[in-house]
């Protein structure tokens, strides 16, 4: 009973740190965007938002085949290897994420032409790279933090990307009083390197017996959960900035400001969930060691939990949101209510979706999350060109909607065809425990 109590109140204490944590991140990325959607216009935050939808795709195509197996590999390795185990994963990460500078850097300075409409894309490219790799690392930084149960380093990372953030948007502001979407895009890639040295520096990772050979290994190690995390990133990217990139050519750059100014009022709903499901990812993957019938109890509390911190938000915002609209995002925006409350079914099928990938991905059972995201990713592109020609800008975040409800049914029908194992699982130990 004693032990049990311990283990609620490190919980407890985990999640509460994380949720400071990401508290101070939803903060301080709602002020600066509310700043950004005030001083650019409409089709420079246009830009900007799309910028931004870039760096989560393709940090995504880094992180994902690393970040998840990373997590559910550890618990299966001895303790005294684990931190070599992960120093490893974080160099690999950031190969990746120098191959993404020189690329970057190849469209920026060769001028290699990229459109949105009028807008001149390709000046992105660069800040958008070094975004990329700063995002990429400090994610495994997190990741490793959370496993070792470091929750305190993550805080600090955090504090430390917020507080060059701030101050980089001041200098710029002091020293111009004018922000573009590329000057934005730097800050936001200074504060993520900023917050990836901190956390580097603090978790200690050994550096001795490293070589090629070893990473070659590492990939080696995770390519089998990590090559179906990593089209499930693909497809999960495509699902959710596909209003981005169908929005923005059809309509243009003023139509993807208005949709992506809406979301930022949903913004501290969904910033909520990740850091919550990289405390319980590792905790669910040692629940999977102990019997999936733990990990099935634990998956549906984790579940219940994220959609009742979205169910929360949502109700205060719609609440107090005819004020909101006009004073957080100004009159130039007053006519994307609608927007809102779509953006607002999406935040809560994401907390349900989230909680059954978490169990799944526990499970080790990632070719099922594929197939179930692409799956999704199909209806969500194709639902957004039906109904961005039929309703306007909206019609891209309702296809988001309706493809986030298609990939919940998918994978709660999955744990169904899982649950004959369970059930057997638990049949099965109790047989053997003897009266």
């Amino acid at each position: 009973m004693f032990r049990q109590i311990q283990k609620l109140i490190g919980l407890g204490k985990a999640l509460s740190i994380s949720v400071v944590s990401q508290a101070l991140s939803s903060a301080t990325n709602f002020a600066i965007t509310m700043f950004l959607v005030r001083c650019m216009d409409k089709a420079g935050f246009g830009l900007y938002s799309l910028g931004f939808s870039m760096i989560l795709v393709l940090a995504g195509v880094i992180t994902a085949p690393i970040g998840s197996p990373f997590v559910v590999n550890v618990p299966d390795k001895p303790l005294e290897s684990r931190r070599i185990y992960a120093v490893q994963h974080v160099y690999l990460v950031m190969l990746l994420g120098i191959a993404a500078i020189l690329l970057g850097a190849v469209i920026y300075y060769v001028s290699i032409p990229f459109q949105l409409g009028r807008s001149n894309v390709t000046p992105l490219a660069l800040p958008l790279a070094f975004a990329v790799a700063g995002y990429s690392v400090r994610d495994i930084l997190i990741r490793v933090a959370y496993t070792e149960r470091r929750e305190g380093v993550v805080f600090v990372t955090t504090v430390t990307v917020t507080v060059a953030v701030i101050l980089l948007y001041t200098i710029v502001f002091l020293s111009c009083r004018t922000i573009s979407p590329m000057i934005a895009l730097l800050a936001y890639a200074g504060g993520q390197l900023a917050g990836c040295t901190a956390g580097w520096f603090l978790l200690k990772l050994p550096l001795s017996g490293l070589c090629f050979r070893d990473l070659k290994d590492v990939f080696r190690d995770l390519w089998p959960l990590g090559r179906w995390n990593f089209s499930t990133s693909i497809v999960y990217s495509i699902r959710m900035q596909g209003h981005n990139f169908v929005v923005g050519p059809l309509l243009g750059a003023v139509a993807l400001g208005e949709i992506n100014a809406a979301r930022v009022l949903i913004t501290p709903a969904l910033l909520a969930i990740p850091p919550l499901t990289q405390v319980l990812l590792p905790r669910l993957a040692a629940k999977r060691v102990q019997g999936i019938a733990l990990l099935s109890r634990a998956a549906l509390f984790a579940t219940g939990g994220l959609m009742g911190i979205v169910v929360v938000y949502i109700t205060f915002l719609h609440i107090f949101s005819p004020g909101l609209l006009l004073r957080v995002l100004g009159p130039r925006y007053e006519g994307v209510g609608p927007y809102v409350s779509a953006w607002s079914a999406v935040a809560l099928l994401l907390a349900m979706r989230n909680g059954l990938t978490l169990a799944l991905e526990a499970l080790r059972y990632f070719g099922g999350i594929f197939v179930a995201n692409a799956l999704a990713a199909v209806v969500a592109l194709a639902g957004a060109f039906f109904l961005v020609k039929l309703f306007g800008a909206g019609g891209a975040i309702w296809a988001l909607v309706t493809a986030e409800g298609v990939l919940s049914f998918f994978l709660m029908v999955l744990l169904a065809l899982r649950m004959p194992d369970i059930c057997s699982s638990v049949f099965f130990r109790n047989s053997h425990k003897g009266p």
